[in-house]
């Protein structure tokens, strides 16, 4: 982000406030995400703000996206792809870059794979802005074209946590959707303390195999709901 975000801005629930009214109000740290937004934002009132929050808000030039989990009121973040870093990224006969209608409203860039036989994808996001105490799961958010090819050759996550702690998993992409993004979860963690900081995430496969069709849209950084 632009700035690292104090949690000074939490809101706490009103017990004399019925349950169902209670999500109908900014989440924690709110104003000093909203510092970096693209756009001016409309607080005229409590609603017209949730709304906007609801339905995203771009940050740092289009780098990432902000929006409000309705459900949990609690903060999600996207990292898009023109904040990542692309091996042979502004290559154009490696990767081709467009613009991705988001919303009626909201457009981002997309970067689709032209044709690689080494593909590396990193990036990195401060968590500070997370809910605090909050499970969150992070996720390549990726896509196929119709003329996407040599996806049988797994390829690997890795994320290194702000606390140390580093994770990989291997997962195949050949089963990803075409024209329909996917959510390929990689970790998860529990926003405490000792997780404010720094995570480091990437996608690679350097096995020589040439590979094309891949669209990429961001990594998200999302609460993970209650099962009951």
């Amino acid at each position: 982000m632009g700035r690292d975000y104090e949690h000074d801005e939490t809101i706490e629930d009103d017990p004399e406030t019925p349950k169902q009214t209670t999500a109908r109000r900014p989440p924690h740290n709110y104003m000093a995400i909203l510092k970096d937004a693209d756009k001016p934002i409309d607080s005229s009132s409590k609603e017209k703000l949730c709304e906007q929050l609801y339905d995203g808000v771009l940050l740092n030039n289009k780098k990432k996206k902000y929006w409000v989990d309705k459900e949990s009121n609690k903060n999600c973040f996207m990292v898009l792809a023109r904040d990542l870093a692309i091996v042979w990224g502004e290559n154009k006969d490696n990767w081709e870059w467009i613009t991705f209608q988001e919303t009626s409203d909201m457009e981002v860039d997309v970067a689709i794979l032209q044709a690689v036989c080494w593909l590396e994808v990193s990036g990195k996001f401060r968590t500070i802005a997370l809910a605090p105490m909050t499970t969150y799961e992070i996720a390549f958010v990726v896509t196929r074209i119709d003329s996407s090819y040599h996806w049988d050759v797994p390829v690997t996550f890795t994320v290194t946590l702000p606390n140390g702690k580093k994770e990989e998993c291997v997962q195949s992409l050949r089963r990803v959707p075409r024209q329909r993004w996917e959510h390929i979860p990689i970790c998860k963690f529990v926003m405490s303390p000792e997780n404010v900081g720094e995570v480091t995430f990437a996608l690679n496969e350097h096995g020589g195999n040439w590979k094309s069709g891949l669209v990429i849209n961001g990594v998200s950084f999302r609460p993970v709901r209650d099962i009951h």
